[in-house]
């Protein structure tokens, strides 16, 4: 089967992507779609196409071209079904998802959502737009807080719950090849609205005994919201600040970690697929979720504890396991249509 991805991974100037979660979560579907046999292609939404994983991620022209000989059209993972930039007039993740739809019937091809996250969105134009974007599609959501906001938000219902792209293939070589496995440290992935309180008593705190402490970023744009965030104080209190890498580097950072400290949920999905031993911060309903299901310890905030690592814990393994074939079974479903 011939089979094209689109999701919000994109290669900005530097030829890293934009966002590691979406090149994480891309590499892995893609990867699971070649080794079951499919032809894949991969659009990048960047301003350049590269190489990560043995995937090569095509331009938009490659893409339609792909399109018109392929079999399906997948839009997901990630959190797709959002008004993700509301001071703009049409923009962000509806026109994305408006577009996909656009080039499935220009070309014929169907179109499926898979692994997408959906949150409330209010606008009426993006509303229209997404209500658009999913009409005739089946929409396999991956969690069941987007299944109640898929309706709420546009009025349609879940095929099924597909749990995160990042699972399918289950557990990866741990620790990945090059891991940094002979060093004790913390790493830290804080987005920008838990960066930005982190003072510098508070890096100490986190790390644990004799240990290094690492910061990465798991958004690199320019002027990244998560670096980009930290005082100027506190960004000197770590001992490796890791920004400007691909998703294999910051996977190999992560699965050799002690102990992983984070706000960023992929970053914890990557720590849950290594068994790395994990502390949830920050109150947005995907982190309090993630917690609650892998059974993790979360706090509001790092200054709620005085030695945050020394509270991690592993996932529960199984439930990683459970839903890793949850949503291997769903994509093979939205494959065969």
């Amino acid at each position: 089967m011939k089979v094209v991805v689109v999701s919000g991974d994109r290669t900005d100037e530097s030829g890293f992507p934009q966002n590691i979660g979406d090149a994480y979560l891309t590499n892995r579907l893609a990867t699971w779609l070649l080794g079951c046999g499919h032809e894949v292609t991969v659009l990048d939404l960047g301003s350049q196409y590269s190489t990560a994983a043995g995937l090569v991620r095509r331009d938009l022209k490659s893409v339609l071209v792909a399109l018109f000989s392929a079999d399906l059209l997948i839009v997901g993972g990630g959190t797709l079904l959002q008004d993700d930039q509301q001071e703009r007039v049409f923009a962000g993740m509806p026109r994305l998802c408006l577009a996909a739809r656009i080039l499935g019937i220009a070309t014929r091809t169907r179109v499926v959502y898979w692994g997408v996250g959906c949150e409330i969105v209010t606008r009426r134009r993006a509303r229209w737009a997404l209500t658009a974007a999913t009409a005739g599609c089946d929409v396999h959501v991956r969690d069941e807080e987007s299944q109640v906001n898929l309706v709420a938000s546009i009025g349609k219902r879940a095929a099924s719950i597909s749990r995160d792209a990042s699972l399918v293939g289950g557990k990866p070589d741990s620790p990945v090849p090059g891991s940094r496995t002979s060093e004790n440290y913390v790493v830290v992935a804080l987005a920008g609205a838990e960066a930005k309180e982190l003072l510098p008593g508070d890096v100490r705190r986190v790390a644990l005994a004799d240990s290094m402490i690492v910061f990465v970023s798991m958004d690199q744009g320019e002027g990244s919201a998560d670096v980009g965030s930290l005082p100027a104080a506190s960004f000197s209190e770590f001992d490796h600040i890791v920004v400007g890498e691909n998703a294999n580097t910051i996977e190999r950072w992560i699965s050799g970690a002690s102990v992983l400290v984070a706000s960023r949920m992929h970053a914890m999905y990557i720590a849950a697929l290594h068994s790395v031993p994990t502390v949830a911060v920050g109150r947005r309903t995907k982190i309090v979720q993630f917690a609650n299901r892998y059974r993790i310890p979360r706090f509001d905030s790092i200054r709620d504890v005085a030695a945050i690592a020394t509270h991690a814990c592993s996932v529960d393994y199984s439930l990683v396991e459970k839903d890793s074939e949850q949503a291997e079974s769903c994509l093979d479903k939205a494959l065969t249509g």
